[in-house]
């Protein structure tokens, strides 16, 4: 019964103690502080703040997309041709005409016998052909076209204008007006550079032709002088 009384009158006197604070949790001291609300830094009292407002979201029309970006389209590097292919080229755009010189009663086919100088691999010491567009190779090529288009213009002068190879539908004398000029050019590069060419994109060779027919004053060399550059243009040897 006194037990009972002493812990009473503890609690009693627990109650009516004016440093103890009501919100202080079981155990805590005498007079300690109630716990900051979380978030709170000590000795800082909290500011309610309103919370921001609302951003209405206006949505569109779905769009269908690929869950992988489109590859990227590069364009390989041209490629020059290996000898057999720029020899084949070359009669090919002739009409039959190749690389030849005359030695004697023999015709030499110079592709043939300048080959290994032009990259050609012997399989003995070279195994794989150079195809790089050296300045060695640029000057055979310029050699070749240059021999190659002579006979073709002596050749052209022994046939009908239809079976001409580089003088069709234009005169030697040179009275020829810019239509026909302009076709005959049109027709040359779609022959030797696969190209189809409008007027308006034939001004560079238009240019080439009128200069050496100036300079020269012979029509025939400044057709000769086209299909030099024609099969020295980097379109005719390369893909």
């Amino acid at each position: 019964m006194k037990t009972r009384l002493a812990l009473a009158g503890l609690l009693a006197l627990t109650a009516c103690d004016p440093g103890a604070t009501p919100d202080a949790p079981p155990g805590a001291p005498s007079g300690a502080a109630a716990p900051a609300p979380r978030g709170a830094l000590p000795g800082r009292a909290v500011i309610e703040r309103d919370p921001p407002p609302t951003r209405p979201v206006e949505v569109g029309e779905p769009v269908a997309t690929d869950l992988r970006p489109a590859a990227e389209v590069t364009a390989r590097p041209r490629r020059r041709m290996d000898l057999d292919q720029l020899k084949a080229a070359v009669l090919q755009a002739s009409g039959g005409t190749g690389w030849m010189e005359t030695r004697g009663n023999t015709e030499v086919d110079l592709f043939d016998e300048l080959a290994a100088t032009l990259g050609r691999p012997d399989y003995f010491q070279v195994t794989t052909e150079d195809l790089e567009p050296s300045a060695l190779f640029l000057k055979f090529l310029d050699d070749a076209a240059r021999s190659v288009c002579g006979r073709i213009v002596e050749a052209d002068f022994e046939r009908a204008d239809d079976e001409r190879v580089l003088l069709r539908g234009v005169q030697a004398d040179g009275t020829d007006d810019d239509a026909a000029i302009d076709a005959n050019l049109q027709r040359l590069v779609r022959r030797f550079h696969g190209h189809t060419l409008d007027a308006g994109s034939l001004a560079t060779w238009r240019w080439l032709r009128a200069s050496v027919d100036f300079v020269t004053g012979d029509p025939v060399v400044s057709w000769q002088s086209v299909c030099v550059a024609l099969y020295t243009h980097p379109d005719f040897y390369s893909y």
